[in-house]
């Protein structure tokens, strides 16, 4: 029955904002207090915020190795110095994430480290932990402006803005129905 997860798997885009991922847990542990949780996350994920739910966060801290940044959140249960209710479903917190705007399309995933336990009168570890899967698709391309000269009547070169500027594929192919005038 000791399980965590991070249980919304998401489709996401270049540029994204605010992706909110819950921690949800269950203990058969009866005199557990506080919750530590190691992330490993790809670096084009960012950490945009933590938001305590169950939990007060005593602290949180990162660092970077091999293109993942690896997040530790420490919380404290809020329960007036009470144990973790054992047997129940817990949600100690939210974290928002924010994804790089040269975010490659690609699947990724946030997942817990072994460095993710219990704390009580001794650690407890995770018999399971579930990760979070992350679909990174295409940004499409939201408008086009031309840019050129207002008069046709002459001949004129014209070219494209592409918006937003980190738009997965940002080519765009010419075309005229009549190539006798254009």
């Amino acid at each position: 029955l000791n399980n965590i997860e991070i249980a919304e798997s998401v489709t996401t885009q270049p540029g994204a904002t605010k992706v909110a991922q819950t921690v949800r847990f269950a203990t058969d542990k009866e005199d557990s207090v506080a919750l530590v949780v190691e992330l490993k996350i790809p670096e084009y994920i960012v950490l945009n915020s933590i938001s305590p739910i169950d939990f007060e966060i005593a602290e949180s801290d990162y660092y970077t190795q091999d293109h993942y940044t690896y997040l530790t959140i420490i919380g404290q249960y809020t329960n007036n110095g009470d144990a973790i209710p054992a047997n129940e479903i817990i949600t100690p917190f939210e974290v928002l994430f924010d994804v790089s705007k040269t975010a490659e399309t690609d699947d990724a995933t946030i997942e817990f480290t072994d460095n993710t336990y219990l704390m009580g009168s001794d650690s407890y570890t995770f018999d399971k932990k579930t990760n979070s899967e992350f679909t990174i698709e295409a940004k499409l391309m939201e408008k086009i402006e031309i840019v050129g000269d207002d008069s046709i009547t002459v001949p004129t070169k014209y070219g494209v803005i592409v918006i937003p500027d980190y738009t997965t594929n940002p080519s765009v192919t010419w075309s005229v129905d009549d190539e006798t005038i254009a």
